[in-house]
């Protein structure tokens, strides 16, 4: 659950500034890729564990809200809900998040049946951990895509690289994980590792992606921005909802910059979520036009 202010700048060690605007909502790498594939369309469900608590019962609800399927979301007693603080800057949009997480949560995630798995097209995970990568095994069993996001308090992605088709990161998750500071370069090196794509985001500079075959770059679609935060998230489920679609790689990316960029307009990781009409537009408006078929996923 997200806690989002907006503040004037954000602000210095004992510094106090007021907040000018504040919202709460649900949020998480994971669950805001599967709020963007809904809006955009497709169905999903959410397997993850939550507190029985204000803020477990928050983030079921809104979930439900968004026509995602809740059915395989455990409430555990006891569990604290995660959360993030985020304060925002008014001028640039940028933010600055202090979050609360709980790893005892990955214990209980990973005792979770996981053989629904199973029957979906495609899996996302939001991190490297023993649930995560028990959910990949099972996926990669009956040839389900597995797609996969950076999270801070995952550390274990070499043990997944080589189960995971499609990975995405922000440009500091790809340099922390090997090391290169050029964008390329770092994806060259996650590809090596296992993925078939890797998808590294660059905030407004755009992304980039790579395959064994090409290389693509992107350019960010320039917007008014208002909040960042969510947007790479937002663009692991746009690119996601394009390879259920089967679209050219290289429309992939693109889309996903178009549906990032229109989120950043908004305050908070999921209010300004598109729907597909409104990427369309902004596309189209750009001298792109999506020429596929856009069905249900």
């Amino acid at each position: 659950m997200d806690h989002i202010a907006v503040v004037p700048h954000i602000p210095n060690v004992d510094e106090k500034v007021p907040v000018l605007n504040l919202l709460t909502q649900g949020g998480g790498v994971a669950g805001t890729a599967l709020v963007t594939v809904a809006r955009l369309g497709g169905k999903a469900s959410v397997v993850w564990c939550v507190g029985d608590d204000d803020g477990g019962h928050f983030i079921i609800s809104d979930f439900k809200k968004e026509g995602i399927d809740t059915s395989h979301i455990a409430v555990i007693p006891g569990l604290i809900t995660p959360s993030a603080y985020v304060l925002v800057d008014k001028v640039t949009g940028k933010r600055t998040i202090a979050y609360h997480y709980d790893p005892v949560i990955l214990a209980h995630l990973a005792k979770l049946d996981m053989n629904w798995i199973r029957d979906a097209r495609a899996l996302y995970i939001d991190g490297a951990h023993e649930a995560s990568i028990k959910a990949a095994r099972v996926a990669k069993d009956c040839n389900v895509l597995v797609v996969c996001g950076t999270a801070e308090y995952a550390t274990e992605y070499e043990r997944l690289f080589k189960l995971v088709d499609v990975f995405i990161a922000s440009i500091d998750g790809a340099r922390s994980l090997t090391n290169k500071s050029e964008p390329i370069e770092a994806a060259k090196k996650i590809l090596r590792a296992g993925p078939e794509i890797v998808a590294v985001t660059l905030g407004d500079k755009g992304s980039v992606c790579v395959t064994r075959g090409e290389v693509i770059s992107e350019p960010a679609f320039r917007v008014t921005v208002v909040d960042t935060t969510g947007a790479g998230d937002v663009y692991s489920g746009a690119f996601t909802y394009g390879l259920l679609r089967d679209w050219p790689l290289a429309f992939v990316v693109r889309f996903s910059n178009a549906v990032a960029a229109i989120k950043c307009e908004r305050l908070g990781g999921r209010s300004g979520i598109p729907n597909l009409t409104a990427v369309e537009a902004l596309m189209k408006d750009r001298g792109t036009d999506i020429p596929f078929q856009a069905e249900e996923c």
